[in-house]
């Protein structure tokens, strides 16, 4: 009885990658709107905020090299912060004032990889930042480290 048990622990380890954990399963997008010009922002990267020291995630996408840095401030509103690609553009920060919605939910999933915990969460964003440009959608990610 009890090799079966063992037999029955061990293989339920060896199916979870340990040194990489589980990938994030990113899903959703966020519209960006500059000027009459929409295009639909896809991140495939995720990374939790725990690594910066903050409640929060660092979405970023391969194909284009943008990235969207979401945080919950433990003194005050929430906050986006979008960088774009091009070193030439200047990052834009999105406040709750920016924003019709701002919702960013970030959830422990008591994994943790080496010494950085694993989240779940999303980031909804209605936003338009004071030079114009619109963000509108919606990610979700299970795992987050």
């Amino acid at each position: 009885m009890k090799a079966a048990w063992f037999a029955l622990l061990v293989s339920g380890c060896a199916a979870v990658p340990i040194a990489g954990g589980v990938d994030p399963a990113i899903r959703g997008d966020i519209v960006v709107d500059r000027g009459g010009t929409a295009t639909a922002w896809r991140p495939d990267q995720c990374r939790s905020g725990d690594r910066a020291y903050f409640a929060g995630f660092d979405f970023a996408s391969s194909s284009d090299g943008s990235r969207l840095r979401t945080a919950l401030n433990p003194v005050g509103p929430p906050a986006a912060v979008w960088t774009p690609a091009t070193a030439s553009e200047r990052s834009i920060v999105l406040r709750p004032s920016d924003c019709s919605v701002l919702d960013i939910a970030v959830t422990p999933t008591a994994w943790r990889i080496n010494d950085v915990r694993d989240f779940a969460g999303h980031v909804t964003l209605h936003c338009t930042a004071a030079d114009g440009t619109r963000f509108e959608g919606r990610i979700d990610v299970d795992h987050c480290h």
